[in-house]
């Protein structure tokens, strides 16, 4: 699997280039996509109420792992939800998410990066967030393409679950599958 230091060329025009001071304190928002969406397996695992939850769409390829999905570079339009935080309770939500995304920044073996993307929201407007990105830019011989075919404000979008994944109902679901 490629260290964080060996993302592609595009993974790392995506990622922030502020110390994570300035990060911290100009970014309140994470965009989610599978799991941790609302009503998913680990939406309870935030650990801090979010100020807002609203629909949104960034860009990148969507993949379906078995448990969850993942993201890599791509062009298409991926459907999640944006959660904007209080500024003081992003350290502690980041720390929790880390750990849930299997990413620290002083690992070479992350299983997802934390990443900054645009998110645009259902009127048009563009975020700052972060997002976590599958830590290989290789798809894994188990992951299936999702292709877009959900509408949101315009877009054609790929959106997890789609009609031919299988949601985990608890964390033993989820660990019966290997990417």
């Amino acid at each position: 699997m490629p260290t964080v230091r060996e993302l592609s060329a595009n993974a790392r025009r995506d990622r922030c280039t502020l110390g994570r001071r300035e990060i911290l304190a100009t970014i309140h928002s994470i965009f989610v996509y599978g799991t941790l969406k609302q009503f998913q397996l680990r939406a309870p695992i935030w650990p801090r109420k979010p100020t807002s939850i609203q629909p949104a769409v960034i860009r990148a390829a969507l993949y379906d792992t078995g448990p969850f999905p993942a993201i890599l570079v791509g062009d298409d339009w991926v459907l999640g939800e944006l959660w904007t935080l209080a500024i003081n309770d992003m350290p502690t939500t980041l720390d929790v998410l880390d750990e849930v995304e299997g990413f620290s920044p002083n690992r070479d073996d992350n299983l997802y990066v934390r990443i900054v993307k645009d998110a645009t929201l259902e009127d048009g407007t563009v975020i700052r967030t972060f997002t976590y990105q599958y830590a290989s830019n290789e798809q894994g011989s188990s992951m299936r393409r999702i292709e877009p075919f959900a509408s949101f404000a315009g877009y054609n979008c790929a959106a997890w679950p789609d009609r031919f994944s299988q949601v985990p109902k608890n964390l033993a679901d989820e660990e019966r599958f290997k990417i």
